[in-house]
């Protein structure tokens, strides 16, 4: 089982969400609403949906095709034993397969062609897990992810919660702030995970006192609230055009979350780098998790590296409100769109960047997948069976993908 409270947690961040989406169509339209909300739908969708971007799961296939229980996707994101503990690793593309095999130094038996398609390694597992393990069994962690790093695999640390907290990464991104969190009481409290231009959102003050604020707030008086109108559109977001560079399962959820909603949101892609999600296509059909997962949004291919493509994304960044991304720090500045060119094409862009450590820090330039991040911060540690050292219990799901995508939109909309 997951420690702590994962699932109220986790479906909380949805709650929120429509909450907000409550609150920003009552001020539209001076209605309110009425929100019933299901923990357990909550939990389904946000944990890893088997109707929706799906991830370890259910393999890209839908649900009703999978037999019954839990199939073994640990070598989806396999975690290795090394000379100091453990690391996790996602080898995604045939270029990062041919990385690590040369990393390796090109054992013989890894040679078959058919281990640069992400299935073929998948079926062959049992032949790679052993020579892999074998291969960092003499090495660190920090040695395998500072080389995995410079050669574009993404491989992670399994960290223990201390190791976490008192790392370099955390101190340099402030992400614990030294407060006092209720009266007369001190500590160190989560300093949140949002950054408003350069501005973080985190903790602000510490818990009242009962009754603290009651004069402040009956000294507020009444609410204006404007007139109903019926031009207001039934969906919140109505009205709000995005272009959406995101990929993969975090990526695919942040703009369909706002395309649910009313949003257009319109899909930007590039056949030369495609998205990591589309590893189920075939000729002349979208792969099943794909196309649930991006439902709602429209579609255009574009060249972001060609002058050509650079001045079409210009224009439709002049018509936009909102640009969602989820790569790498520095990405959108190495193809020059970074935020400052894109405000002086449109002052009220809204660009909003997502990214699995952070765009600061000592580790915010690592490559990041969910079960990446869990190990990395130390969630992975946690998710075990206590009485078997290798039982780690966190296969089956690609948390934080879903959860985190929710946490993104009403940035978005709320700026």
């Amino acid at each position: 089982m997951p420690p702590g409270e994962l699932a109220t947690q986790t479906a909380a961040v949805d709650v929120a969400y429509a909450a907000l989406l409550a609150l920003f169509k009552a001020q539209r339209s001076a209605r309110g609403d009425y929100l019933d909300c299901s923990l357990f739908d909550l939990v389904v969708q946000d944990l890893d949906p088997g109707f929706g971007m799906a991830g370890t799961a259910t393999m890209g296939q839908p649900l009703y095709n999978l037999p019954p229980g839990r199939p073994d996707v640990s070598m989806m994101y396999p975690i290795l034993p090394c000379a100091d503990g453990h690391v996790r690793m996602f080898i995604a593309s045939a270029k990062q397969w041919r990385a690590l095999f040369s990393w390796m130094g090109e054992p013989e038996n890894l040679s078959d062609p058919a281990f640069e398609q992400i299935f073929g390694r998948f079926m062959n597992w049992a032949e790679i897990g052993p020579v892999l393990e074998d291969f960092f069994s003499d090495k660190a962690r920090g040695e395998i992810v500072l080389r995995g790093s410079e050669l574009g695999i993404a491989v992670g640390p399994l960290n223990i919660p201390h190791e976490v907290l008192t790392s370099d990464h955390v101190r340099e991104r402030n992400s614990f702030a030294h407060e006092e969190i209720a009266h007369g009481v001190h500590a160190a409290i989560p300093n949140g995970y949002l950054e408003f231009d350069d501005d973080r959102a985190g903790f602000r003050h510490r818990a009242p006192q009962l009754g603290e604020h009651t004069d402040d707030v009956l000294a507020e008086g009444s609410r204006s609230v404007g007139t109903a109108s019926d031009a207001v559109a039934d969906r919140p977001l109505a009205g709000i055009r995005v272009l959406d560079l995101g990929v993969i399962v975090v990526g695919a959820e942040t703009g369909r979350s706002l395309s649910d909603q009313g949003a257009d949101v319109i899909k930007v892609e590039n056949r030369a780098f495609l998205d990591g999600a589309r590893q189920t296509d075939a000729p002349e059909k979208v792969g099943y998790s794909f196309a649930l997962g991006n439902r709602g949004k429209r579609s255009l291919g574009l060249n972001l590296r060609s002058d050509a493509g650079k001045a079409l994304f210009r224009g439709l960044v002049a018509a936009c409100d909102v640009l969602l991304t989820n790569f790498k720090p520095g990405t959108l500045e190495s193809l020059g769109l970074g935020y400052d060119t894109l405000r002086e094409i449109n002052p009220g862009i809204i660009l909003v960047e997502s990214s699995a450590l952070g765009s600061t820090g000592s580790w915010s330039k690592r490559m990041g997948y969910g079960p990446l991040v869990r190990a990395t911060v130390g969630l992975t540690s946690l998710w075990r069976h206590p009485d078997a050292p290798e039982g780690f219990g966190d296969d089956q799901t690609v948390y934080p993908d879903h959860a985190a995508a929710r946490v993104v939109p009403p940035v978005s909309w709320q700026h």
